[in-house]
């Protein structure tokens, strides 16, 4: 997994997608339930659905990054896409909007 997350952080895949981390994958607490040891989440926001699945089925991450956590196998994996929620009212000028700033 090392190697995997050394090879997606040094290539231009994430700037180029315009796709970023939202979280460290691990917990910080866990509230409820518990986990298997090796569970991890990990949130990656993408400006569109698009943009995410360009990202995702790019050449060079299917061909050379993504062999990188499959051999050896890093565990089980399910990737899927979610819409961004709007702000809540309450919310409003209290944090930043969702939006990515325009090119």
């Amino acid at each position: 997994m090392r190697d995997y997350a050394i090879a997606l952080g040094s290539s231009d895949l994430y700037p180029n997608a315009r796709g970023y981390y939202l979280n460290i994958p691990r917990p910080v607490r866990v509230l409820e339930g518990e986990p298997d040891a090796n569970d991890v989440a990990l949130m990656v926001r993408f400006p569109s659905e698009c943009s995410a699945v360009n990202f995702w089925y790019d050449d060079f991450y299917q061909t050379e990054i993504k062999p990188l956590r499959l051999n050896p196998s890093a565990g089980d994996y399910v990737v899927t896409l979610y819409t961004e929620t709007d702000l809540p009212s309450y919310m409003a000028d209290k944090v930043g909007d969702n939006a990515y700033a325009s090119e």
